[in-house]
């Protein structure tokens, strides 16, 4: 979010987060000086259909989950595009 209010943008480039360990919620970060608020939703399928316009899925969940939850990713027709990174996930198999 820094780097998107030094690139001054309107708003933020993240619509929403995905955090399974906890009800839906609201994260309040920075942006320049205010604050805003970002919506947490518990699955990724919840977080797609109130943001459809998203496309670009950045997976940060450990080397334990981050297979399955890529893989769901991937399933929906918005996402066009994956980022991993986790620890612990070879590069080449």
């Amino acid at each position: 979010l820094d780097f998107d209010f030094m690139c001054k943008r309107r708003k933020p480039s993240v619509e929403a987060m995905v955090f399974p360990f906890s009800g839906n919620h609201y994260v309040k970060f920075y942006w320049g000086t205010e604050e805003i608020l970002m919506p947490v939703y518990t699955t990724t399928k919840e977080a797609v259909e109130k943001h459809p316009d998203a496309s670009v899925f950045v997976n940060f969940a450990s080397f334990r989950s981050v297979y399955e939850t890529s893989i769901e990713a991937m399933a929906y027709p918005s996402i066009k595009t994956l980022g991993i990174i986790a620890e612990g996930v070879p590069k080449h198999q």
